[in-house]
């Protein structure tokens, strides 16, 4: 039985974005499992405020030194990946300005954003630890950067996706994260050396993906500027991969949301975020 069966069968309907376009959240009933419960008690109103929907794509990894290098390389094209998921131009019912609402209201929680490179998975392994002893955390899986070595399950995760109501969105992105971390786990099992990146640009290019979505230029290590579809040609011809190119030829989803809400009002564009059912 899918989700959207048994959502039915309870009289409800299955929508994926970023943020839902008008729920304000001061209204919303917070999840009463108990690891939902306590976050909610130790972060108060940061949580209290969250009303965000990721997509997180999982990798598996085979050695834990490899996945946390990989974790490290793969920032750079994570900016990449918000611009071209953007899909939460409003909250509380309000037009943002921004192609992804979601990223900046996900950041005011604890531990979130851009990681630094931890470089080796003991020196990971150390933090994680010092942050569970500290009692910052209650478990590993409270560690919500943008990506993560998942220490758990052995896997790649990468978490910057604002979640996605048409299933081929969700295909191209998740092809593009599994060739990614494939060139990447090759790069690293040939000896190739640690790009060094500062994260001041890596938040530069973030909040650019985060406010302009597809219509964004990214800053690259060599100090230029392409704009995303440029580097959308490069990257799918680079690996191989063909629901990039689609992705960013189809109407984004925040341009979507902006146009059905000005054409067709506000009940059109809630519909129009039910998931696709995938044939």
């Amino acid at each position: 039985k899918t989700l959207q069966e048994y959502a039915a069968e309870h009289g409800f309907q299955i929508a994926a974005a970023g943020i839902h376009p008008a729920a304000d959240w001061r209204l919303q009933e917070h999840a009463e499992k108990p690891r939902y419960r306590s976050q909610l008690d130790r972060i108060q109103y940061p949580q209290h405020r969250n009303t965000t929907a990721g997509l997180h794509v999982h990798v598996g990894v085979d050695d834990p030194d490899k996945a946390v290098w990989i974790s490290d390389e793969i920032r750079r094209y994570l900016p990449l990946i918000l611009a071209l998921s953007a899909n939460s131009p409003f909250w509380n019912g309000f037009d943002t300005g921004l192609s992804s609402a979601r990223a900046k209201i996900f950041e005011n929680l604890p531990n979130t954003g851009m990681p630094t490179a931890f470089e080796t998975y003991e020196a990971y392994r150390d933090f994680e630890q010092q942050m569970l002893k500290t009692g910052s955390i209650k478990d590993s899986g409270e560690l919500w950067y943008d990506v993560r070595p998942h220490t758990g399950i052995g896997t790649v995760e990468v978490r910057i996706p604002d979640s996605q109501d048409r299933v081929g969105h969700v295909d191209a992105l998740v092809e593009y994260v599994h060739a990614l971390v494939l060139d990447l786990a090759a790069r690293y099992e040939d000896g190739a050396a640690q790009t060094d990146l500062r994260r001041e640009l890596l938040d530069e290019n973030k909040w650019r993906a985060t406010r302009y979505g597809q219509t964004a230029d990214l800053i690259q290590p060599d100090g230029s500027t392409p704009s995303v579809g440029e580097i959308v040609d490069r990257e799918a011809d680079r690996l191989g991969v063909t629901g990039l190119k689609d992705m960013y030829d189809a109407e984004s989803g925040a341009e979507r949301q902006r146009r059905i809400l000005e054409e067709s009002g506000a009940a059109a564009l809630r519909e129009a975020l039910l998931i696709e059912p995938r044939i």
